[in-house]
């Protein structure tokens, strides 16, 4: 946390002129999950973000994003079943945003950066003594990167169309294990697109 407040820091001292600015999106989550399952979750999304930079340069994002996430089942890598609860996931993430003024009437941009959250679920897994005990979340970490666009609307407002990818890492399911054996664990590619409306003051 720590670095994170030093890197927010270092990132608003960097930008001259930059203005703070706060927006709103929704759109599409689609999560396909890997080691050992195939299953796909289409889900809708919905995100609250906050930044800090120049609408056609530089800019650092904290976004806090809602998933109404569908019930599904899926197998992680030691073959154990984990159902997936219907539910809200939520996640932080914060992002560094490049963007460029072209001369045309929107404005292209790249972003990445990372993020953390959890996922309600019911499973089996083991305790530090390696006893059975039921799961009920799981936490996760997620490497994003993204691109798409904005779209100005005078000096205040500006439209975004954008498409995320995201990497997410689950939670070891097995607490007993060491570092010479893995135990249950799972990992999904994620697929964003949405459109969101931002007020810069």
């Amino acid at each position: 946390m720590r670095n994170i407040i030093l890197f927010i820091l270092l990132s608003t001292s960097l930008f001259a002129g930059a203005t703070t600015y706060m927006g709103y999106a929704f759109g599409i989550n689609n999560e396909a999950f890997s080691k050992g399952s195939d299953e796909t979750v289409t889900s809708d999304m919905m995100k609250l973000k906050f930044g800090y930079g120049i609408r056609d340069a530089y800019a650092i994002e904290l976004s806090v994003q809602k998933t109404n996430n569908k019930a599904s089942n899926i197998i992680d890598a030691s073959a154990n079943p984990i159902q997936i609860k219907e539910n809200t996931k939520y996640s932080v993430n914060i992002e560094f945003v490049k963007s460029w003024d072209l001369g045309i009437y929107i404005l292209p941009l790249v972003k990445a950066g990372f993020g953390a959250g959890f996922i309600d679920i019911s499973a089996q897994g083991k305790n530090l003594q390696g006893d059975p005990v039921p799961v009920s979340s799981l936490s996760f970490g997620s490497f994003n990167i993204g691109t798409g666009f904005y779209i100005p609307m005078g000096k205040h407002f500006d439209f975004e169309v954008i498409y995320d990818y995201r990497y997410q890492s689950y939670q070891n399911l097995d607490a007993s294990t060491t570092s010479t054996q893995k135990g249950p664990e799972f990992e999904s590619q994620v697929h964003i697109g949405y459109i969101g409306l931002n007020y810069r003051f």
